[in-house]
């Protein structure tokens, strides 16, 4: 993966249980956000939401109403809609440029990213599918699949014929949350699920390296904090670390360092959020956090600031850990529970996290606020 520049501008998409979706840019490496555009009009919940691979202008959402719609973040009207047959669910999507992956309740669908036209299907795998992802390193040629069940599949998509694509199998014996990949090559997976469990595979063995049912506790006891729930996991690409967030129900969110035979404390990040963390991507130096108060937290990742925090202890982290500035304005006019992001890079990041707050954005007053950028920099405070 390449690394974000310095001066880059990058898209971050909010899903809000609206429905909606809120276009952001945020501005590197100062966690500076400003607030582009909301898109609306959908008819259910919104399941899933991601950029096209490769792409800064383009993602895609996938509803219940079992419609997948690939849209510009230039406007607010879609470019193109996929319908999955018979009207079932859409519960996630994904797209590799040239065809957009749909995800139903049993089958996974596939459609000419150009014409919306169903080119094939992929059935008999799953009976609860959840999630499609394809490989950040496969160049859209291997494709991956969970389900309630527990059960992530492996498809090699290299020839044009669907049939035989099955290259292997892992079950995690839970309903999947979250999947994605780190190391050198991206050769390895981690995987959460919907109660709280822990592991890590490697994905060309199809082995488990790591099982952890108590990743929960190893958080609580190494940071001091009773975390609540896991968040997901951020892979550091150039230190080749793997880190995972979790939360506790009053909006403190925990890192932590994961290794194949420990857990340790890197970061306790608390004084913003006060509910429930949904979501965390990380977009090179910077880190935002979204939640059920409907605040977009944008965390700066200093060099400086984390020299400064490794010679600290834990008790002085967390005292340290407060809020450099809040800037009121964005996603709207009630409290708008933001639900998950999408970014266009958010399979590695370029430094290490983590701990200074930059910019908030509270949903309360989005829609009554007009599209402005919020301040650059924040001052430290006091060491």
């Amino acid at each position: 993966m390449s690394r974000l520049q310095s001066s880059a501008v990058s898209p971050l998409l909010v899903v809000t249980s609206e429905p909606s979706v809120h276009v952001m840019a945020g501005v590197l490496p100062l966690a500076q956000l400003s607030y582009v555009k909301k898109v609306k009009g959908f008819k259910a919940r919104i399941s899933d939401c991601c950029f096209v691979n490769g792409q800064l202008d383009a993602y895609l959402t996938a509803c219940e109403d079992g419609t997948c719609v690939l849209w510009s973040v230039k406007s607010t009207k879609p470019v193109r809609k996929f319908k999955i047959p018979g009207g079932k669910p859409a519960m996630s999507c994904c797209s590799n440029g040239k065809q957009v992956v749909v995800a139903g309740e049993e089958n996974i669908f596939f459609f000419d990213v150009n014409t919306s036209k169903l080119i094939g299907a992929l059935s008999d795998y799953h009976t609860d599918l959840n999630l499609v992802r394809y490989h950040p390193g496969s160049d859209g040629k291997v494709l991956f699949s969970a389900d309630d069940d527990g059960l992530i599949n492996q498809f090699n998509l290299v020839g044009n014929d669907l049939d035989d694509t099955l290259d292997g199998s892992m079950n995690v014996e839970q309903t999947v949350a979250r999947i994605g990949f780190f190391g050198a090559e991206l050769e390895y997976m981690y995987c959460l699920t919907n109660v709280e469990t822990l592991s890590l595979w490697h994905v060309v063995k199809g082995q488990v390296m790591l099982s952890m049912s108590d990743a929960r506790q190893r958080m609580s006891k190494a940071t001091g904090v009773n975390v609540d729930y896991l968040i997901d996991c951020v892979y550091v690409a150039d230190q080749q670390r793997l880190f995972v967030f979790g939360g506790t129900n009053n909006g403190t969110v925990v890192v932590c360092h994961v290794n194949v035979d420990a857990i340790s404390p890197v970061a306790v990040l608390k004084g913003v959020h006060d509910d429930v963390v949904r979501d965390v991507v990380a977009s090179g130096p910077t880190i935002y956090t979204c939640g059920e108060d409907g605040k977009v937290v944008g965390w700066s990742c200093s060099g400086e600031v984390i020299a400064r925090k490794k010679a600290m202890n834990q008790q002085q982290q967390q005292q340290q850990q407060q809020p450099l500035r809040k800037s009121s304005g964005v996603c709207g006019q009630q409290r708008r529970p933001c639900l998950l992001f999408a970014h266009s890079r958010n399979h590695g990041v370029s430094s290490a996290p983590l701990l200074d707050p930059r910019t908030v954005l509270n949903a309360a007053t989005l829609a009554s606020s007009p599209p402005r950028s919020l301040p650059s920099h924040a001052p430290h405070h006091p060491r």
